[in-house]
């Protein structure tokens, strides 16, 4: 008989974290231990919890080899040939990972679809799922790991205090009189105490929020509570666990577990945005203006000053200010955005601040850190800010200049280190002329300006951009579509695309959807394109191409030098043309 596995004895948090994982990415899952047992599963294979598998193939190779396996069609894959079940499964499609606590496999993770639908995104996603099943492996393990430290809490002192000093939360184990027996150096680091100074004092006299003497009183746990703490001048709130520790059914101790929330919000923004990362490599641009740009951008993105990206809508601003973070001193950290124009204004403000517990009505138990906290370490990314209410630009201003806030209903001071990337649409400039935008906040936005060429100023980018998206829904629906025609090409480079990237991206997954040749033709393409470029508009009298050339230099020079006003009179000044004409030809060509 196999004796009770590691992730047996934690199997109500196995559970938790298995529910989890399927209300976060929709799909089932299920979770093994070493002897094949179920300890977590979700929807319809909820009620094989507690059983052991005689199916499970792929699951054992898993914990034979340590390996990771994607299975795409199941019953034909080679693990599943031995399978009784194999010409009859139950999910369509399947990715199995293993847990590894210390270098051994003590169970797997697998995510699971049922229909096509989720079968299509679990294959087209893999890589991303593998190492979100990862960090979740670790999760698992690392609760594995406090259980065994319980465990062996009565036994070679030394030994423990390795072990404990090297999870990453902090831990505080009391005696039955709730006198403080063993921390470890997390403790010490998050509430600036010596171990020297706790070992044998009441828990009380340092912790009188611990719980611990309530958990050895009422003999029972706390699971997840968050409790705020004194340190020093400042105040830390804390996500709290509590154990009783007994020994042959009398009760000798207790342990707590605890950490950071700030700290908990950066994992959990890494956690879950760790497939969004962007590198300068991802941004697709061939022409002298894109390269030159991306040159500035890893420049700028190696300090921390405030960059203000400007551009028109679907040039790709969040994938630069992505490619900004990951080549910053803040890439550890976690890249936090929020769109100021996609928010009323009443949730903006407490969704950039937070707010605490009672602030308004409907305001969660606790309150809730703002984007500013949650990307301390890291980027917060200010899309669209030129939208902002002005009421909120000078909050705005105020926490840049301080690097401290206050919640909405409070009066503590929060503070925070973050770097700053903003974006717009608009022309500050001009907003600020008249009146809907503070010079100010633009000054301390401003500091590093860069601007996005529109798609049509950069014409040698609409054909790259086009065969790579042709090779990128190609793949994902499964066509084999090898090129471009040749007029396919040419009305490509006729239409202005007003959307910019975005426009042409859903131009051509509109195309491979239709296209049933192996090369993209007109007949493919989007009507509204086809009637602005495919036809009479070809024809265009030469004056008409004269003012495109002429707006076209103008544009080019601008993305090259930049786009205040002095720079603008500098431009006109080399043209020979006045500055009212300069604006009046950008004006037309819009």
């Amino acid at each position: 008989m196999n004796r009770t596995s590691k992730l047996q004895l934690i199997q109500e948090p196995v559970q938790e974290i298995a529910e989890a994982i399927a209300s976060a990415l929709k799909l089932d899952v299920e979770i093994f231990d070493e002897h094949l047992v179920v300890v977590g599963a979700t929807g319809r294979i909820r009620g094989k919890i507690g059983f052991t598998s005689k199916t499970a193939n792929v699951t054992r190779q898993v914990l034979a080899t340590g390996n990771s396996y994607a299975v795409e069609e199941p019953g034909k894959h080679e693990l599943c040939q031995k399978c009784i079940i194999k010409n009859n499964c139950f999910c369509t499609a399947s990715l199995v990972c293993p847990i590894n606590l210390n270098g051994q496999i003590v169970g797997s993770i697998s995510l699971l679809s049922f229909d096509r639908g989720q079968k299509d995104d679990l294959i087209s996603r893999q890589s991303q799922y593998f190492d979100f099943m990862a960090r979740m492996g670790e999760l698992i393990a690392s609760r594995a790991l406090v259980l065994e430290i319980l465990d062996r809490i009565t036994g070679n002192e030394k030994f423990l205090k390795t072990i404990i000093d090297s999870v990453s939360e902090g831990i505080i184990a009391v005696d039955a009189g709730a006198n403080i027996t063993l921390v470890n150096n997390v403790v010490e680091q998050l509430f600036n105490l010596r171990r020297e100074s706790l070992i044998g004092r009441p828990v009380t006299a340092y912790f009188p929020d611990s719980l611990l003497p309530e958990t050895i009183r009422n003999r029972s746990r706390f699971t997840d509570k968050e409790i705020e703490v004194s340190v020093g001048s400042s105040r830390k709130k804390l996500i709290c666990s509590t154990t009783p520790i007994f020994i042959e059914n009398q009760i000798v101790g207790a342990v707590k577990t605890c950490r950071d929330v700030k700290e908990l919000s950066r994992v959990a923004g890494r956690l879950f945005q760790g497939h969004e990362r962007i590198t300068f490599e991802d941004i697709q641009g061939r022409s002298r203006v894109m390269q030159k740009l991306i040159e500035r951008a890893q420049i700028a993105a190696s300090g921390g000053s405030t960059i203000l990206l400007q551009g028109d809508s679907g040039t790709g601003k969040e994938l630069f200010a992505r490619a900004i973070h990951q080549a910053s001193p803040f890439h550890d950290g976690p890249f936090q955005a929020i769109n100021c124009s996609a928010i009323p204004e009443t949730l903006l403000e407490s969704e950039l601040f937070g707010y605490e517990e009672g602030a308004f009505t409907g305001a969660r138990k606790n309150g809730k850190p703002g984007k500013f906290e949650l990307a301390d370490g890291g980027t917060l990314f200010l899309d669209e800010v030129g939208d902002m209410p002005l009421t909120l630009q000078a909050k705005l201003l105020r926490v840049l200049e301080s690097n401290t806030l206050e919640r909405i209903g409070g009066n503590k001071q929060y503070s925070f280190n973050v770097r700053i990337v903003a974006a717009t649409n608009r022309n500050l400039e001009e907003m600020i002329a008249h009146g809907q935008f503070r010079p100010d906040l633009y000054y301390r936005l401003n500091v590093i300006p860069l601007r996005i060429a529109s798609l049509h100023e950069r014409k040698k980018d609409i054909i790259h951009l086009a065969e790579f998206f042709l090779e990128k829904y190609g793949q994902l629906l499964r066509k084999e579509i090898t090129g471009l025609d040749h007029e396919v090409r040419e009305i490509l480079l006729c239409y202005r695309w007003p959307g910019n990237v975005r426009e042409l991206e859903n131009a051509i997954e509109y195309a491979v959807n239709f296209e049933q040749s192996a090369i993209l033709t007109r007949q493919s393409l989007p009507q509204w394109i086809i009637q602005k470029c495919g036809g009479e508009e070809k024809k265009t009298p030469l004056k008409k191409r004269t003012a495109e050339l002429e707006t076209e230099t103008i544009r080019r020079m601008i993305a090259e030098m930049g786009d205040s006003v002095e720079t603008k009179k500098e431009i006109a000044a080399r043209l020979g043309i006045s500055l009212t004409t300069l604006y009046r030809k950008l004006k037309s060509a819009n």
